[in-house]
């Protein structure tokens, strides 16, 4: 038996005492996974710079669309500048790590011998999603696909991240493709999980349901206006000021008609009829037999206005599909009210969403078009999204198209990168298929048949890689922000069109929407300008930011000129922000 001195001893058993702390503050329920490090450059900071060769703008009124070039991690950062606490939807669709040359960690394909293989995905995912979920709004959600591979890995990450509690559903999507597991099963089915940053306030909203809300509340009222007695056309002129006064609803383009049997119907101007294929599409409840048939097809001879008597005894369903804007009237008592399924429709030859941008699909398994439509399209008002995993741009394509269906004025973020690995140094997947994409689904294209194919219009922007070196001085790290903040802070205040007033200032910059305007000031020595020029703009929503200035010495001077001033000093903000991610 080994002996040991006095001071040996004591100096084991201090050992022993500070791994019991360590063990009893370990995790006694979640996930654990051994760190594995990611060569992220932490002396290296993050900015945006437009690529304006590639910018689309065709209507400065509607949504600027962003494509962001780079690793999802650096995207993600700036974002916690621009949109933190600003989004309504995440969508991402991250590598599945089938070992199958999907996941690169470190420049390198992780493959199935990796000994760290799942740790390697963890650690990569948590960074991502920690950083993700600052950029939720409130009361609103992540959606995440992914497959059997690291499936139950993620649902614990995830309860870890945004809280158990926090965990709306597992959505199943069925393919009507399978993949051989085994020589016993295939699967045809992957995942998309779900999460609040708080589900108590999402359920309030009524998300997930099929039915509209604009359905329940306009059944509310109808209601109410039967109780008080109200007369057909009196009621048809209430339902009409109350879409006016709820512009939330979006059904401000509705004309409604109420018959003398109280039966209610909404149609669309725009989209009123105007061949014989419209009637075709629908099928209806016959008002003698009660069966479900098409309408006829020579009620096409028929003028519109004649058109809505006839249908005053014909009960018309919906399409399948709950969340289109009806083309032609429809009774609003047939709406589906039920919750969202946890099984989402099948999908079928869903890699031609590709082959028809690109004639040849860039990739092996893109996420189909409608899929994202279908989970986007759960929500009734004019979000914004963001896809940091935006590899093909389906998410971009689908927001596009669900904004042609109902003319609302969704937005999107998408961020991808090179793929810049020892096989493929050159690779650029954000500027080729990415941004390809979307450009095409703008502008049109002639498809693998050479059909034209008519663009949807909208605008993009496209954004590159530059960073900022972190110098051991203080004021040079200031320094070396002069004149690279403007597109930043544009993205942040979603102002874009740049504002000319005469002789040009290099060290004013002026940018400008319909109601708001974002001032740069980047010296203070042309304070003086920047103020005649804010005199200019009175009754406009000004952010207001200047360079290395406390917000208390400037407060005072411009208070006067217009009280809805936001005032910010950069790049100290900027700088707090990555404090936190990069620790300066």
């Amino acid at each position: 038996m080994q002996n040991f001195s006095k001071e040996e001893l004591i100096s084991q058993i201090k050992d022993l005492q500070e791994q019991l702390q360590k063990i009893k503050k370990q995790k006694k329920y979640g996930i654990v996974w051994e760190e594995k490090a990611e060569n992220i450059d932490k002396n290296k900071l993050p900015m945006l710079e437009e690529d304006k060769e590639l910018r689309i703008e065709n209507d400065k009124n509607k949504p600027q669309n962003l494509i962001i070039e780079w690793d999802n991690f650096h995207a993600l950062s700036v974002l916690q500048n621009t949109h933190k606490g600003k989004v309504d939807v995440i969508y991402i669709d991250p590598p599945y790590n089938t070992g199958d040359k999907d996941f690169i960690y470190n420049d390198d394909y992780v493959d199935k011998e990796d000994t760290y293989r799942h740790s390697k995905w963890l650690s990569f995912m948590q960074k991502r999603l920690v950083l993700a979920k600052n950029l939720l709004k409130n009361d609103w959600v992540i959606f995440i696909s992914i497959d059997e591979h690291e499936m139950f890995n993620l649902k614990l990450l995830c309860d870890e991240i945004f809280g158990e509690k926090n965990f709306i559903e597992n959505f199943i999507w069925h393919k009507n493709s399978t993949k051989n597991l085994s020589k016993t099963t295939s699967t045809n089915h992957e995942y998309i999980l779900c999460y609040a940053l708080n589900k108590e306030i999402v359920l309030t909203k009524n998300f997930f349901r099929e039915g509209k809300k604009w359905y329940h509340e306009v059944m509310s009222l109808v209601q109410n206006l039967k109780n008080q007695n109200f007369q057909p056309k009196e009621a048809e002129k209430e339902l009409k000021n109350f879409y006016k006064n709820n512009p939330d609803l979006k059904w401000i383009s509705m004309y409604n008609m109420i018959d003398e049997n109280w039966n209610i119907f909404t149609s669309s101007d725009a989209s009123a009829p105007k061949s014989t294929w419209v009637w075709n599409t629908y099928d209806v409840i016959h008002p003698v037999t009660g069966k479900v048939c098409k309408l006829p097809s020579t009620w096409w001879r028929y003028t519109f206005d004649t058109m809505q008597e006839h249908l005053k005894n014909w009960n018309i369903l919906f399409w399948k599909d709950e969340t289109t804007v009806p083309r032609f009237k429809r009774k609003l008592e047939n709406v589906e009210t039920e919750v969202k399924k946890s099984i989402i429709m099948e999908f079928s030859d869903w890699k031609k969403d590709l082959q028809k941008i690109f004639e040849v699909s860039p990739f092996d398994n893109p996420k189909p078009e409608k899929l994202i439509k279908n989970i986007l399209s759960t929500f009734w008002k004019d979000i914004f999204v963001i896809d940091f995993f935006a590899g093909s741009g389906t998410t971009g394509h689908a927001v596009m198209e669900l904004n042609k269906e109902d003319w609302w004025n969704r937005q999107f973020i998408l961020c991808s990168n090179r793929e810049n690995t020892k096989e493929n140094p050159e690779k650029n997947i954000c500027r080729d298929i990415t941004y390809e994409r979307n450009k095409r689904v703008i502008q049109g294209y002639t498809n693998a048949k050479w059909e034209q194919i008519k663009g949807l219009g909208g605008n993009l922007r496209y954004y590159k890689t530059t960073f900022i070196n972190k110098n051991p001085s203080i004021d040079d790290l200031h320094y070396s922000f002069i004149h690279k903040c403007d597109d930043l802070l544009c993205i942040k205040e979603n102002t874009f069109t740049k504002v000319s007033f005469g002789e040009e200032i290099e060290e004013i910059k002026i940018f400008h929407n319909k109601n708001h305007f974002t001032v740069i000031l980047y010296d203070m020595l042309y304070f003086a300008k920047a103020k005649e020029i804010l005199e200019l703009f009175p009754d406009k929503k000004i952010s207001f930011y200047a360079f290395s200035m406390s917000k208390t010495m400037i407060a005072e001077e411009i208070a006067h000129i217009w009280k809805n001033i936001v005032l910010e000093n950069i790049p100290d903000e900027i700088l707090e922000t990555y404090e936190k991610i990069f620790v300066l």
